[in-house]
């Protein structure tokens, strides 16, 4: 296990143990040994080892505590430190969002700009893994609306022991997919990582890299599902093997991006009387209370599966639909492009929303 307290090391020392935890998370592991950790160490660059000193220097001036203990454990509950990283992370991301929509502005591009909507599930999750049921993307622009989606169902194989009743809980009353097992019968076989990375690769190609995702969560509320989203998606790039893809996944607030679309509407359209935020926190509220109030009005937008279990508003597939259909009801012009039925406002509805 991972302990904290006062001690005099020296910060190449706690770098090794800050990387130690960081691998451990990347890998999914419970335990790693110094000696493993230590030939990962060695293949980084000067850069990214003097990233680590910085996180290890800024720990022990901020929190007075360094790090201790010849084994570390992501089980561990996470530090007052860990947690501020994360919010700057997610600053940071939300600048970098702005800085994306901004560059496609300058260039005339922004309409046609793809921007990938995902929305993930779990069996299962805690501080040391995450065990997904399904994964679903959209491909959104302002012009096009929602106009490709790909929805994966996963088998993570047997959870582990002691989460049975949580994951059987959350099964009864969320997605109701049923529990993973070792039984060779079932009709659901485990499933390939592999064959799912290759999936959403073919999805998103023909793009050189991995593009920027857009999901749930935001840093002022409901941080753990956009968290958890970047954690499964993750997992099944380390499960197939592309570690350093893993380590480079970008996936922000999806408030945000609502946000600076809005922004950009506001100031580019002859539309009067649009609906404008004052800052990204109320449009994630705005964004957060839209959901609520559309969750079961869009139509039939979910599997297969869902649609007959009657739980469409949790399947993830049924989710980007609709968040897609927010950010079109809200960012998208009228004045300049038609909308689609069925792409910028739901099939069911008489008019654009």
């Amino acid at each position: 296990m991972m302990s904290f307290k006062r001690r005099n090391k020296n910060s190449k020392q706690n770098a090794f143990k800050l990387f130690m935890e960081d691998l451990m998370e990347k890998k999914l592991q419970k335990y790693i040994s110094t000696q493993e950790a230590q030939l990962y160490w060695n293949q980084l660059s000067e850069y990214e080892k003097e990233e680590y000193k910085y996180k290890a220097k800024k720990l022990k001036e901020e929190l007075g505590v360094q790090i201790a203990g010849k084994s570390l454990s992501i089980a561990t509950p996470q530090s007052e430190f860990e947690k501020r990283l994360k919010m700057e992370n997610d600053k940071f991301g939300e600048q970098e969002v702005k800085k994306s929509i901004e560059d496609s502005i300058d260039i005339g591009t922004i309409d046609d700009k793809v921007f990938y909507i995902i929305s993930t599930e779990t069996f299962y999750e805690d501080s040391r893994d995450v065990f997904p049921c399904e994964l679903a993307i959209a491909k959104f622009s302002l012009k096009r609306g929602i106009f490709d989606s790909l929805q994966i169902r996963i088998n993570p194989g047997p959870l582990p022991l002691g989460t049975a009743y949580t994951a059987i809980e959350k099964s009864k009353n969320k997605h109701k997919y049923p529990i993973p097992s070792n039984d060779e019968n079932d009709e659901v076989k485990q499933s390939s990582y592999i064959l799912i990375l290759e999936k959403i690769i073919t999805f998103i190609h023909p793009l050189d890299e991995i593009p920027m995702f857009f999901a749930e969560g935001h840093k002022s509320n409901d941080f753990d599902i956009l968290y958890n989203t970047k954690r499964t998606l993750q997992k099944i790039f380390i499960e197939g093997c592309e570690y350093q893809i893993a380590r480079e996944l970008q996936v922000f607030s999806i408030s945000d991006l609502f946000y600076y679309l809005n922004e950009y509407l506001v100031k580019s359209s002859k539309i009067n009387g649009l609906t404008q935020f004052s800052c990204p926190v109320s449009a994630y509220d705005k964004f957060k209370r839209i959901t609520q109030s559309w969750l079961y009005s869009i139509g039939n937008y979910s599997c297969v599966y869902h649609n007959e279990e009657d739980c469409s508003q949790f399947c993830c597939l049924y989710k980007v639909h609709l968040f897609c259909f927010i950010i079109a009801a809200f960012c998208c012009d009228k004045s300049k492009y038609p909308l689609i039925r069925g792409q910028h406002y739901p099939k069911n509805y008489a008019v654009e929303t």
